[in-house]
C-alpha cells in the first residue's frame, strides 16, 4: 500500500474499532477531521483501532445503450 492510498480523512459515520478483544473499544466519528490520518487511531489500551470489515455486495452490471451494442 502506497503512503498515498494510506492518508485519508476521518468522515463522519466512520467506526472504528479496538483490535484487542478484551477492550471492545468503539470508536464512531461524529464530526469530520480537517487534517488526513496516515495511520488508524490507536486506543487508549494501546492496541491499533480498525475499521470493521464490510463484505463486498455483487451488483448487476448494467445493460449497455442499443447505440454501444452495435459496436461489439
Amino acid at each position: 500500500m502506497t503512503l498515498q492510498e494510506q492518508i485519508q480523512p476521518m468522515k463522519k459515520g466512520h467506526r472504528f474499532l479496538c483490535q484487542n478483544r478484551l477492550c471492545g473499544c468503539e470508536i464512531l466519528v461524529v464530526t469530520a477531521s480537517a487534517a488526513t490520518i496516515v495511520q488508524n487511531p490507536q486506543c487508549a489500551c494501546g492496541a491499533e483501532m480498525k475499521k470493521p470489515y464490510v463484505k463486498p455486495q455483487v451488483r448487476e452490471r448494467a445493460a449497455l445503450p442499443d447505440e454501444l451494442k452495435k459496436h461489439h
